[in-house]
């Protein structure tokens, strides 16, 4: 591989910069990855030009400069690079590198969405449940969500938690809430494993008072009694009798 990457064969550069990236059967080495990567990239390789620019985005082998992450995702956007798109898609929401554009960012996460990347669902589900240049439409995120989290995307879980937990374009429903709270916090989700903390501690019934024991009820009675407050002491008596504590039943008969 490395051997026919050397004599410049393209399609072994691109697979060595994936390997790279993800330590594949080598040791993970972003710098190697972007070595790679950018001559397949140069030679118009897409999913090679998608790797370069999240290299670039994420500062990963090589500085971090968001125009060429841009630079590079716009041209394996345009060969139809589903997950480029995506990523796009979010550089024009935030304005990194790149114009804020929202218009722009709905039509890339729809192509990526369409394409059936589950990045793109759930990123544009998350532009319907805003309201972002799109009308608002929480079913419709919901139904993203939902197609996102069918290929474990653990952001889908978690915003399908926060969908079910508030009732959004779907019925509330604490336990399927917790359900998908948990899925994503399994994957380690930050997010997700405090939302489902928080939703387990209000779920938690508050521990109740343990009942007073015959003989705490028979001296708080007797505290009443001793102030001559008869009544009272009955209070505590008649329940400490009621569990057959002989010296509640004695103070019972004196009294009567």
């Amino acid at each position: 591989m490395t051997l026919a990457a050397n004599q410049g064969h393209h399609q072994a550069e691109d697979h060595l910069c994936y390997l790279y990236r993800i330590g594949k059967e080598v040791h993970q080495d972003y710098a190697q990855a972007f070595y790679w990567g950018i001559r397949a990239a140069r030679a118009g390789i897409a999913f090679s030009q998608m790797i370069v620019g999240w290299l670039y985005e994420n500062g990963a082998g090589v500085e971090q400069n968001y125009k060429e992450a841009a630079y590079w995702y716009i041209l394996a956007a345009n060969q139809g690079e589903a997950d480029t798109e995506n990523r796009l898609g979010l550089l024009y929401r935030y304005g990194h590198g790149i114009r804020q554009d929202y218009v722009e960012a709905v039509k890339l996460l729809r192509r990526s969405e369409s394409r059936g990347n589950s990045w793109g669902q759930v990123n544009l589900g998350r532009m319907y449940a805003q309201g972002l240049v799109v009308k608002q439409d929480y079913s419709e995120a919901v139904r993203l969500y939902q197609l996102s989290s069918s290929q474990g995307n653990p952001y889908a879980y978690y915003h399908l938690g926060r969908m079910y937990e508030n009732g959004l374009g779907i019925t509330q429903n604490n336990n399927t809430a917790l359900y998908f709270y948990r899925k994503a916090a399994d994957q380690g989700l930050p997010e997700a494993q405090t939302h489902l903390r928080r939703l387990m501690e209000k779920m938690t019934p508050a521990p109740q008072p343990a009942a007073p024991t015959p003989q705490e009820l028979y001296e708080k009675g007797s505290q009443h009694f001793d102030a001559e407050q008869y009544s009272e002491a009955l209070k505590y008596y008649l329940p400490a009798v009621s569990q057959n504590y002989a010296p509640a039943q004695d103070r019972l008969g004196y009294m009567y």
